[in-house]
């Protein structure tokens, strides 16, 4: 009985032995089956790993503001494309100019003077030039006559002044001149030359005062119009004029353009009471009234 008992326990134990090994090859599974799942959470992931790809899709909308952006320069073209146009008067950054477009470049000549029996010019002083020659010829058109009508027979005065003045006063009343002045040089070369329009007439009466004068604040600029005048001889220029706060007023704008009866102040002040002169100009520089507006900026 014994040794049954005793083979019983033998067996009992195999069995156990046995079920122990199966046991533990079960458990070395399982990290197999775990290494399974955290391949399949990391699948899982993968669509959290996008979001930031898909949270950049509003970058791609801000890619639409980028788009907005580079409609900037869009719009910086149509604006080059109304500069091609003729646009208003804007201030100078520069000295004001005080001559008109008939001046030659190389020496410039102005009348200073006209009267039915005199006319004054003025001149610059050209580089190089030892004499001035002043010539004189009636205007037979408004197109200004080339070096080569300067003549012997046309001059009447010879100057050593290389910057200077010259008073006629052999003109005929009520005629119209060309004066050109050459300067030469100590070989009597012609180094430069300037022509200059004028009239033998006597006119002390200012032009009508600009009408319809209008000042409006578009876009951060004030626009300020007015209506052509007249004036009994000729009319010459436009000039405009501003100032801020109740100060003097100052000198913005010349033109000599008379179909230029625009111009905008994209200079403007901060917050101010601004008023706009707006004078016509006659062609023996006589000043009309100035035609005045305010501008409240306050």
């Amino acid at each position: 009985m014994r040794r049954s008992e005793c083979l019983l326990v033998c067996i009992a134990a195999l069995v156990m032995l046995v079920a122990g090994c199966t046991s533990d090859g079960s458990s070395r599974a399982e990290p197999e089956s775990t290494s399974a799942l955290e391949t399949t959470e990391q699948e899982a992931a993968e669509p959290d790993e996008l979001e930031p790809d898909e949270s950049a899709e509003p970058a791609s909308s801000s890619g639409d503001v980028d788009a907005g952006a580079e409609a900037g320069p869009s719009e910086a073209s149509g604006s080059e494309g109304d500069e091609g146009a003729v646009e208003p008067l804007r201030p100078y950054t520069s000295t004001v100019p005080t001559v008109d477009d008939e001046i030659d470049t190389s020496i410039w000549v102005s009348r200073s003077l006209m009267t039915d029996t005199e006319v004054a010019i003025q001149w610059s002083a050209p580089d190089g030039a030892v004499e001035l020659q002043v010539h004189r010829m009636l205007q037979e058109s408004e197109s200004r006559p080339d070096v080569e009508a300067m003549t012997d027979a046309n001059r009447i005065h010879t100057s050593v002044e290389v910057a200077g003045t010259y008073e006629d006063p052999t003109v005929e009343a009520g005629a119209l001149y060309w004066y050109g002045v050459r300067g030469i040089s100590a070989d009597g070369t012609v180094l430069s030359h300037g022509w200059h329009r004028t009239a033998a007439v006597t006119d002390v009466e200012p032009p009508v005062p600009v009408s319809n004068l209008t000042a409006e604040v578009v876009d951060g600029e004030i626009v300020v119009t007015w209506d052509q005048t007249t004036d009994n001889f000729e009319l010459h220029a436009y000039r405009v004029l501003r100032s801020v706060d109740g100060a003097e007023f100052e000198i913005v704008v010349t033109t000599w353009n008379l179909d230029q009866t625009s111009f905008v102040d994209d200079q403007v002040p901060g917050p101010a009471q601004v008023a706009y002169q707006v004078v016509s100009m006659d062609f023996h520089w006589n000043m009309s009234e100035p035609t005045i507006i305010d501008v409240d900026l306050n």
